[in-house]
């Protein structure tokens, strides 16, 4: 199984601004939603919320102390570790890969256990009250970067970047 985090950072690591996205980015939505389709997906209980609900096509996995165990169209966990023993049970094959989707208690989390970082790299500076966990760059090595413009669909140019930890064999 492969571990992966997926997020839009801005240049100041600013990850969300009152419970959503401080952008709006229509490709990097489209690659989100085509990145992450099909796959488990592990978040926090506010990252679920401010969806306003499961995201289609994929199982949902909420970490949360405090949500129903019984909600409709997920599946809560208790800890980081349940979550990852839940999505086991979703792959498609033992080499197939979940994705942590925020919010920031979770990426700092699973960082540690994580291989790859599906990172968009919003060439802004914003305004926000959700930060990306501090990164160890030395640990990752770049495998693709794909740069895209602002225009009339994407508010901010942005460059979707996958990391891989180095030494992880992925």
């Amino acid at each position: 199984m492969i571990l992966s985090l997926i997020a839009a950072i801005s240049e100041n690591g600013v990850i969300g601004r009152d419970g959503g996205l401080p952008w709006r980015l229509r490709d990097d939505m489209r690659w989100f939603k085509e990145t992450t389709l099909g796959h488990p997906i592990i978040m926090g209980r506010r990252t679920y919320e401010s969806n306003g609900g499961p995201l289609s096509g994929r199982a949902n996995i909420v970490v949360s102390r405090t949500l129903d165990a019984h909600t409709a169209g997920i599946e809560v966990a208790r800890s980081l570790g349940n979550a990852i023993s839940l999505a086991k049970n979703h792959l498609q094959s033992p080499s197939g890969e979940v994705f942590v989707i925020g919010g920031a208690g979770m990426y700092e989390e699973a960082m540690p256990r994580c291989e790859r970082m599906c990172l968009t790299r919003v060439h802004a500076t914003v305004e926000g009250d959700t930060r990306f966990p501090d990164v160890d760059w030395a640990r990752w090595r770049l495998v693709r970067e794909e740069p895209h413009l602002a225009d009339e669909h994407n508010e901010f140019a942005f460059s979707i970047c996958v990391y891989e930890r180095k030494g992880s064999g992925t």
